[in-house]
């Protein structure tokens, strides 16, 4: 079944992209159906086409799937005006989802923090506090020809936030914690987030300090063979916490309030 160009292009968009974080691929995600709704007549197996389509498109980041499966019962014998007030309903629950976890996230406002790779919910929390926070420390996280951590810098003028290299890690000091975002968390015990977050929750481990993972519950997902290149596998065993939109959670209490809202 083809889509429109404008279509395709979103969706290709969305597998290709090696900037954006998970949250906000499964935003573009969301809107590329309302894009189809307003493109054309749809019934229920184009919706249910795309649905397949989006799902498959980035296998590592388990909300694109979760969203768009989600939506499309949702839209389910929908008409066009009804279809596009349940996207904007849509789009709309999920940028308060993330400002619930940031909200969720207050009691680190006042902490030494050490993050790397990029989440665009991570760095929605640091624009929040960066006057309150006492330091920042972003690990260069670079993959191929980009910094994930200099993202952090350009996007936040801060004279709190330094850049470090990702090779020092071993090195690293002088933090309270660390926080992450995920791309998921499977039921196995294992959180997807890009490099080198591995090597920094490992290296927090050895120092005693707790690593938080800022993340919403629709990163939920079964489990994963392989992940893409530039990503790591963490065990749950070096995580404090999970800090969603329904609170301080624990990796079984994550597992299960996640699975009865995407499963």
């Amino acid at each position: 079944m083809k889509f429109p160009e404008p279509i395709i292009k979103k969706i290709e968009s969305i597998k290709n992209d090696k900037k954006r974080g998970a949250s906000e691929l499964a935003i573009l995600a969301v809107e590329t159906f309302k894009e189809l709704i307003l493109s054309e007549e749809v019934g229920n197996k184009k919706i249910e086409e795309l649905v397949r389509t989006i799902s498959s498109s980035r296998p590592s980041m388990f909300p694109i799937s979760n969203h768009a499966k989600r939506l499309g019962k949702l839209l389910y014998n929908s008409d066009k005006p009804t279809a596009l007030k349940i996207i904007a309903n849509y789009i709309e629950e999920l940028k308060k989802k993330n400002r619930r976890i940031i909200k969720n996230a207050e009691f680190l406002k006042s902490f030494s923090i050490v993050t790397c790779s990029y989440s665009s919910i991570v760095e929605k929390f640091l624009k929040k506090f960066i006057e309150t926070l006492q330091k920042v420390i972003v690990c260069e996280s670079r993959w191929e020809d980009i910094s994930y951590g200099k993202k952090y810098i350009e996007r936040i003028k801060s004279s709190k936030i330094i850049l470090f290299p990702d090779k020092e890690i071993e090195n690293l000091s002088g933090v309270d914690c660390g926080i992450i975002g995920a791309d998921g968390v499977t039921l196995d015990g294992k959180i997807i987030n890009g490099k080198p977050s591995l090597a920094m929750c490992t290296r927090l481990k050895i120092l005693r300090k707790p690593v938080w993972v800022m993340t919403g519950l629709d990163k939920f997902g079964e489990s994963i063979d392989t992940v893409e290149e530039g990503f790591d596998l963490i065990p749950a065993s070096l995580i404090k916490g999970f800090i969603t939109e329904s609170g301080i959670l624990n990796f079984e209490e994550f597992c299960s309030t996640a699975k009865s809202l995407y499963q």
